[in-house]
C-alpha cells in the first residue's frame, strides 16, 4: 500500500479496500514499474516529466527502503 503524496509504504493495510479506503494506491507484490505509474509515483514538481533528480531521489529511496526490509543498519558501518 504506497502514499503517493509521501512515497511511504504502508504496510499495515493488508488488503486493497482498506488501503485505497485511506486513499493509497494498492501495489502488487513485485509489480513492472510503467512511464504512466512513474511519473504518478515520482513526478514531486508535477511537470509531467521526470528530472534527473526525481528519478536519483526515487531510486534512493527504493534501496534505501530495501535495506529496511533486510534489516540491515548501514549507518553503523565503517568504510
Amino acid at each position: 500500500c504506497h502514499d503517493t503524496t509521501t512515497h511511504e509504504n504502508h504496510d499495515e493495510y493488508t488488503t486493497e479496500e482498506d488501503c485505497e479506503n485511506a486513499g493509497h494506491e494498492w501495489m502488487e507484490a513485485e509489480h513492472e514499474m510503467t512511464a504512466e505509474h512513474a511519473l504518478e509515483d515520482f513526478d514531486m514538481n508535477n511537470d509531467s516529466k521526470l528530472s534527473l533528480n526525481e528519478i536519483m531521489e526515487a531510486w534512493e529511496d527504493e534501496h534505501h527502503d530495501e535495506r529496511d526490509h533486510e534489516g540491515h543498519d548501514h549507518s553503523n558501518e565503517s568504510s
